[in-house]
């Protein structure tokens, strides 16, 4: 609940003395711990982190960077939500997601019709749960939106999510009228106190 320096000091020497393994929190928190790492210039060359899951918002990019550095490890993002769980995992080498298409069947669609979306143009995620018997989610419109490419491998198409912007009441638009992600202004202002 806090996240003051003696917060994050004692959040740090309990993820070291109990060993952990992973991390999952919140992208802002995460990105709290780092600058804290950072402006103590501490090693964490002893800690035994193996992999770090920033969840529930987009992480800066830079933060992603500096975390690997820091705990020498990967830093990947779920896409998730609370109906349907994990239904994705960032990729290692960009920002952009690898979907489970074994479990749901998406469809991205445009963002003012039920037609298909390109692939690159942005659009509306709306997901069937292909398993969930006791309660069926079908062509779930969750409110995300992303930009996605299909890719065929060995015979069958896979979806990827290049961008992923997160809810539409999330959007903002430049001056032509085109959708932006918010993120551009958490990015450009990241580094301003």
């Amino acid at each position: 609940s806090r996240m003051d320096e003696e917060a994050l000091e004692n959040m740090l020497q309990v993820i070291k003395k109990k060993k952990v393994k992973c991390l999952v929190g919140y992208s802002s928190a995460l990105g709290e711990l780092s600058t804290y790492i950072e402006k103590k210039q501490m090693d964490c060359k002893d800690f035994c982190v193996r992999a770090i899951i920033p969840i529930s918002e987009s992480m800066p990019n830079p933060v992603r960077r500096t975390l690997e550095k820091q705990f020498g490890c990967p830093v990947r993002a779920w896409y998730s939500n609370e109906e349907n769980g994990i239904m994705g995992l960032q990729n290692a080498e960009d920002d952009g997601y690898h979907i489970d298409t074994e479990t749901y069947f998406y469809e991205i669609l445009k963002m003012d019709s039920d037609e298909p979306a390109e692939d690159g143009e942005l659009g509306r995620i709306v997901i069937t749960d292909l398993y969930n018997y006791a309660f069926p989610i079908l062509r779930y419109d969750n409110g995300d939106t992303a930009v996605a490419k299909h890719v065929e491998k060995d015979g069958r198409f896979k979806l990827y999510l290049t961008e992923l912007y997160g809810r539409r009441s999330d959007l903002i638009y430049d001056c032509s009228g085109k959708p932006v992600t918010p993120y551009i202004i958490t990015n450009n202002l990241w580094d301003i106190k």
